[in-house]
């Protein structure tokens, strides 16, 4: 069964009413959209202390010569992938398939120059996401841009999204007002803050945080447990380990790409063979 995509413009130029229209991994509400743009410029602060520290001006251009590399390699994977995969594969198997070249960091293949300049393109993607107002994996968010299609993408990024819809159906409720505080002071204490512990006028631990106050995401998820948002307090207590072991957004990629796996051999295994 296809996904919906877009080839309008994106959901922040859109106009869909307050619930049935909103799509988790797609759209984006103001609270997403500040959490984004919050992260993505403390992800660029952190980002150009470590450029400035690990390379000369050479290094800072073969960054940029393997940013241009990476960009032009992702408009190819996207309009191949969206060709013949993301028109018809489910979001988790496009969020991996999408997800699977950033993989290269995290397992160490290639140069520091490497590293930095797909760092670089995931912040990028990640301020696309909230300027456009796209809920969506932020590695896919500039070729959405170019071609005008977005899709319906995963990224742990949608726990903000998830809290935020939680939240604005119980609009006005002691309940709500009480689960936002504890899931802002959560996101900010467990996404935000670990960030900024990397720039070096930041580094020398006052704003670090025990593990233990990840526990404060079990109040969100109990008040939206009470008022039946199970989808939302569930994440919330998946959340709390992750949040504990203070990599939270890297573990969550790896359920993502963990889940669509599972259900692309699924598909696979389902798809009739052709006549």
């Amino acid at each position: 069964m296809a996904h919906d995509t877009r080839a309008v413009p994106p959901p922040a130029e859109a106009t869909h009413p307050p619930e049935s229209g909103f799509t988790i991994g797609r759209d984006l509400g103001p609270a997403g959209r500040l959490f984004r743009l919050t992260f993505g410029l403390a992800a660029v602060a952190s980002l150009a202390y470590r450029v400035d520290d690990h390379h000369d001006a050479g290094g800072a251009a073969l960054v940029l010569a393997y940013l241009a590399l990476i960009v032009a390699g992702y408009l190819a994977l996207f309009w191949v992938l969206d060709r013949h995969v993301l028109r018809r594969a489910n979001p988790w198997t496009g969020s991996l398939l999408l997800q699977l070249p950033t993989m290269l960091y995290p397992l160490n293949i290639g140069p520091l120059t490497f590293h930095d300049a797909l760092a670089a393109y995931s912040v990028v993607g990640l301020l696309v996401c909230a300027g456009a107002g796209y809920g969506g994996m932020e590695a896919a968010a500039l070729p959405s841009l170019v071609f005008r299609r977005w899709h319906r993408l995963y990224t742990p990024f949608n726990t903000a999204d998830i809290a935020e819809r939680a939240l604005v159906s119980r609009r006005g409720s002691v309940w709500a007002v009480c689960a936002a505080a504890a899931a802002v002071f959560a996101f900010v204490a467990f996404w935000i803050f670990p960030l900024l512990l990397t720039v070096p006028p930041l580094e020398s631990g006052i704003l670090d945080l025990p593990p233990a106050l990840a526990l404060v995401l079990l109040v969100p998820a109990i008040l939206f447990a009470v008022r039946r948002q199970y989808l939302a307090a569930v994440t919330m207590v998946v959340l709390v380990p992750l949040s504990a072991g203070r990599q939270l957004p890297d573990v969550l990629f790896g359920v993502i790409m963990l889940v669509g796996l599972i259900l692309g051999v699924r598909d696979l295994v389902r798809r009739p063979p052709p006549s």
